[in-house]
């Protein structure tokens, strides 16, 4: 049981920071839900003229599902 409840409470920040760096809040679910699952979930921050290259390159490596969200400092 505590280490279910440390892990949501975990998770909880997790998408806290996640909303605070820019994913839209429509995506967080599905991201919880995958980590959740037990799936990788892999941020990657680039510059934009590289963002392209590396959808590629991920989903080109198998990569269920890859989005790109304008980055936001989580310190400001």
């Amino acid at each position: 049981g505590g280490g279910v409840m440390a892990g949501a409470g975990a998770l909880s920040h997790l998408a806290v920071a996640m909303r605070r760096m820019g994913i839209p809040e429509e995506q967080l679910e599905a991201l919880q839900q995958a980590i959740e699952r037990g799936e990788y979930v892999v941020m990657l921050r680039a510059d934009a003229d590289e963002v392209s290259r590396w959808q590629q390159l991920l989903e080109s490596g198998g990569a269920a599902n890859v989005a790109a969200f304008p980055f936001r400092s989580l310190i400001e």
